[in-house]
């Protein structure tokens, strides 16, 4: 495995505990710890206390007897056990575009025509690695790329 190269967590616009669980995180998609979970419902900020199985940006944790999914975010504060993690007015451009929140242009095209449900645990390492290394998700050039 090559070192990483990422940005610090204050050029990134994170405290040092976002940034780590995001590492974490990232780790896990890396090793295929984190399976692509279906599209389990449209309520996107459920909070419940079960333990998350399973990968979906369109959630930040949801809860339902299929199990529970999550986004970075959600699998951020679920590692941390600190479900106020990234909960702070004035979330950078490029960290909301990261978790499918925000975003303009070529980024938020690419998601909304890809279909933010099939991004997989591949692709979203992809745009969390793009994001840790240069500050951008680019999920345009993940999402139209082949994996």
């Amino acid at each position: 495995m090559l070192a990483q190269n990422f940005q610090r967590p204050a050029d990134l616009g994170l405290t040092n505990a976002e940034f780590e669980s995001l590492v974490k995180v990232l780790n896990m998609l890396d090793r295929e710890e984190i399976p692509h979970g279906k599209m389990l419902s449209k309520n996107y900020f459920a909070r419940p206390k079960s333990v998350p199985v399973a990968f979906q940006m369109v959630l930040t944790k949801s809860n339902t007897n299929c199990g529970t999914a999550c986004c970075f975010m959600g699998w951020a504060r679920h590692l941390t056990q600190n479900d106020d993690l990234f909960r702070r007015v004035g979330l950078s451009e490029d960290l909301a575009d990261l978790f499918a929140i925000g975003g303009t242009g070529k980024s938020w095209f690419a998601r909304a025509s890809y279909g933010t449900e099939k991004i997989t645990p591949a692709q979203g390492a992809m745009a969390l690695r793009n994001y840790l290394n240069c500050g951008e998700p680019r999920w345009h050039d993940v999402l139209t790329t082949e994996t």
